[in-house]
């Protein structure tokens, strides 16, 4: 089953099976870990909820765990958290215009420099699930909360658009926005 659908900048469409499994399909040819040794490393004992692949050629991958995984091309690492009130469950993780690399999870924002991860002082990005949050171009990000969709650029939150009629909470399957149109995959339905 796969469970994501992701375009990297390399063009490169990779999948998140629910197995845990990372494969991605690049010019004609779908790669896994039967054909590609770089994928043999990308095995976690989780499940990928977000990835992204930063301007600096990196591949991130947050799971359903306190894990965070950071493929550079040759070296695996992961990141953890031993302090609660900030780990790294459901994290999703984005790039500012500077091309520092931020993480966000429903308990603290972290940025990452020089190797390690900071917690910063910025108010927590609040989706209803991991699912509810997408990038945007200029190094944005959208996301669903109790009250709508808002744009995160940095350090401002703007609302976008309060959502009423959707059943919010946390059965979205899969959220699409663009322009002044949004679409939500629930259990119930589209919308």
């Amino acid at each position: 089953q796969i469970l994501q659908i992701y375009e990297d900048r390399q063009k490169r469409v990779w999948f998140v099976a629910f197995n845990g499994e990372l494969s991605y399909y690049f010019d004609g040819k779908i790669y896994n870990s039967g054909n590609d040794k770089t994928l043999r490393l990308l095995k976690f004992n989780a499940v990928v909820v977000s990835i992204y692949h930063d301007s600096a050629n990196r591949l991130w991958c947050g799971t359903n765990k306190n894990m965070l995984f950071m493929f550079d091309g040759k070296i695996l690492t992961k990141f953890s958290s031993k302090d609660r009130a900030s780990q790294f469950f459901f994290t999703y993780v984005n790039e500012d215009a500077t091309g520092r690399i931020w993480t966000y999870s429903q308990t603290s924002v972290r940025s990452f420099m020089k190797g390690k991860f900071s917690r910063s002082g910025q108010t927590p990005v609040t989706p209803i699930s991991n699912k509810a949050l997408v990038s945007q171009e200029g190094n944005s990000i959208l996301y669903i909360d109790k009250d709508g969709l808002y744009n995160k650029k940095g350090t401002t939150v703007k609302l976008v658009t309060k959502i009423t009629d959707l059943p919010l909470n946390s059965d979205i399957g899969v959220f699409y926005a663009q322009d002044k149109d949004i679409w939500v995959s629930h259990k119930k339905g589209v919308y």
